[in-house]
């Protein structure tokens, strides 16, 4: 279990290499893989990408800490994935898509201890937060 659970954080700090990588190297071009990858990510780490994409924050916040053990993990990684979900959104040019993404990506690591350490994290909630708020302008 700890195994299972240790492979959700590597998957998704390997997913947010390639995108970045991706963007780096292309300014975008060609992430029509990150989509499917960002989903699948998401399933592993118990929750669904589209579902969070239309639950307005609060609700998704609330889902994700029904689970109990755990909680703050899948709300790390749901805002990991946000904030991912964001850069590749602004990439393909849906700018509405990526403010939304952020919105709540950011309404979800406020909901964390700012000092928190994730495995596989190269941030904290708090330096990530600062982080997609200077990406999104404000």
């Amino acid at each position: 279990m700890v195994f299972f659970k240790a492979q959700k954080y590597q998957r998704l700090a390997e997913l947010e290499a390639r995108v970045q990588k991706a963007l780096e190297e292309a300014g975008g071009d060609g992430l029509n893989w990150a989509e499917d990858e960002l989903a699948s990510a998401a399933g592993m780490a118990g929750f669904d990408l589209e579902t969070a994409r239309l639950l307005d924050a609060e609700t998704l916040a609330t889902v994700l800490r029904a689970g109990g053990e755990g909680a703050e993990g899948r709300v790390w990684l749901a805002a990991e994935t946000l904030y991912l979900d964001g850069l590749v959104a602004r990439a393909q040019g849906r700018r509405a898509d990526a403010r939304d993404r952020w919105a709540k990506a950011c309404s979800l690591y406020e909901r964390l201890d700012p000092e928190a350490s994730f495995p596989e994290a190269e941030a904290t909630p708090g330096e990530r937060l600062r982080a997609v708020r200077e990406e999104a302008g404000g």
